[in-house]
């Protein structure tokens, strides 16, 4: 029996996500059978951890959008100064406060307490 081209690559894509899965399964550190909890709340607890380091990854990819916004509206307002255009001004100083909303947003929804929060 002479192994084929396909079947060699179907033998070495098998093996490749065989290994992939022994590595997420022994080696992600997910403790399902947490000491004094039931399996429900260890998974509930890492499901909660996962989104929240989701939103944390979330809030700073906007963080940083906003400081682009904020930036750009700075330096309207120098661009503004030079031609002595009111309505350039205001445009500007409104795009500099949205960019600092935008910075602040993930902490204001974390003061709200919009955020996931592990169970007990």
């Amino acid at each position: 029996m002479s192994i084929t081209k396909s079947n060699k690559r179907k033998m070495i894509m098998f093996l490749v996500f065989s290994a992939f899965f022994f590595y997420a399964a022994m080696y992600s550190g997910v403790d399902v059978l947490a000491a004094g909890k039931t399996t429900a709340e260890a998974g509930a607890n890492n499901v909660v951890t996962g989104l929240n380091t989701l939103y944390s990854a979330f809030g700073g990819i906007v963080s940083s959008i906003g400081s682009m916004i904020a930036l750009w509206g700075f330096f309207e307002i120098g661009m503004a100064f030079q031609s002595n255009e009111g309505t350039m001004l205001s445009g500007s100083i409104k795009r500099v406060a949205g960019g600092l909303l935008v910075v602040f947003a993930p902490t204001f929804v974390t003061l709200i307490g919009a955020t996931a929060q592990t169970t007990q």
